[in-house]
């Protein structure tokens, strides 16, 4: 306790300035819609529709939650009187904040990043930018695509018993064309950076005289660097390259859209670690195949993860993946489950809701049955 019998000062949690509460839904939206909405300001963490009668309501409430603090900011910034109007809808959206201090310090950093956008329009001296990141990719919602199967990044660290797999679909809208042509136009008309790029940076390369989007991940030599390409799914060699810089210059030349490259997981399946290189061969040799069609449809996601069905077509004929892999007893069916962890705090405030809606928490949420406690952690099955 501070001097004065006052509280002692609160770490700010910025976490929760990425959650938000949307109002004025109609009835007839579900959870993909509002998806859709905030995808278009950045990664999208979670959404959850609360319970809704259709006999005493006329509208829905939702919570939704930013994978990042940029994409608030951006969902902030579009607002005007605390909403937006999609569709002929306004819809009311407010934030989740623990205090108001961590309102306003968001509020402050909007009206900074407001202000100084105007002198992001053209570049700058090189050494004054901010490297940009090149957010995820996802496939597309409620639709079937084909897709390529295409390499792992040599970075990518394998979860055992998961089997991580990276597509890119075949077909691009026009915003990916635009970017292609400015991309090639950019690198002819200024010099490569003089400095090699760090691990983690995104850049262009080129190879002949083709730009490429990618994601350094080490270094070959003190001249050449390795590198994913983001937009196609291959590993390659460099020695020149262009950074990418978060200046609106670059955004509007589409530099900042989606990876192409898409990383995707088999819904409701798990699988034993033995089985997992089994799987990786099959899933090679129907690569190898010029005949082989993927067809994929998202059935959700959590986080950068795609959770995926997927077919296999050869000419005329195709069959469930996994299906396929369960009769062969190489993986296993689960049925969705939701793990929640609590801190102690979190635990604490739930006591004294009656509702856990009046938390902000989804409604499906079931009764508490046992309790598993580990340091400061409770864990609810």
């Amino acid at each position: 306790m501070a001097s004065g019998d006052e509280p002692a000062p609160q770490a700010l949690d910025l976490d929760m300035a990425k959650k938000f509460v949307v109002k004025w839904i109609p009835a007839d939206w579900n959870e993909w819609k509002i998806f859709e909405i905030f995808y278009h300001f950045g990664l999208v963490n979670n959404v959850h529709l609360a319970s809704f009668n259709s006999k005493y309501q006329k509208s829905q409430t939702a919570f939704v939650e930013m994978l990042e603090l940029i994409g608030a900011r951006k969902v902030r910034q579009a607002l005007i009187g605390d909403t937006f109007i999609v569709d002929g809808v306004r819809l009311l959206v407010e934030s989740v904040e623990e205090n108001d201090e961590i309102g306003r310090k968001v509020q402050k950093q909007c009206i900074n990043e407001k202000r100084d956008f105007i002198h992001q329009l053209m570049p700058t001296n090189g050494s004054q930018r901010k490297l940009y990141r090149i957010t995820h990719g996802d496939l597309p919602i409620g639709k079937e695509v084909a897709v390529n199967i295409v390499e792992t990044p040599e970075d990518y660290k394998e979860i055992p018993g998961r089997l991580t797999v990276f597509m890119r679909p075949k077909e691009v809208d026009e915003r990916y064309a635009r970017m292609q042509k400015e991309m090639n136009r950019y690198v002819r008309s200024r010099p490569s950076d003089q400095k090699m790029p760090e691990i983690g940076n995104h850049v262009i390369l080129t190879f002949n005289n083709v730009a490429y989007r990618a994601r350094i991940t080490g270094k070959q030599d003190e001249n050449a660097i390795q590198a994913y390409l983001v937009d196609f799914g291959k590993m390659v060699v460099a020695e020149e390259s262009w950074t990418i810089h978060s200046a609106a210059y670059h955004e509007s030349l589409n530099f900042h859209l989606p990876q192409m490259v898409v990383q995707c997981e088999f819904a409701d399946v798990i699988f034993q670690e033995k089985n997992v290189r089994r799987v990786r061969t099959i899933i090679c040799s129907f690569m190898s195949n010029s005949k082989v069609v993927f067809m994929v449809s998202l059935k959700r996601y959590s986080g950068v993860t795609n959770f995926i069905q997927m077919r296999v077509g050869i000419e005329h004929e195709s069959q469930d993946f996994v299906s396929a892999l369960i009769d062969r007893k190489l993986c296993t069916r689960v049925d969705e489950e939701d793990h929640i962890v609590y801190d102690q705090k979190t635990l604490h405030d739930l006591q004294k809701c009656s509702t856990v809606i009046a938390m902000g928490f989804p409604s499906y949420l079931k009764p508490f049955k046992t309790i598993h406690q580990k340091d400061d952690v409770i864990l609810y099955d």
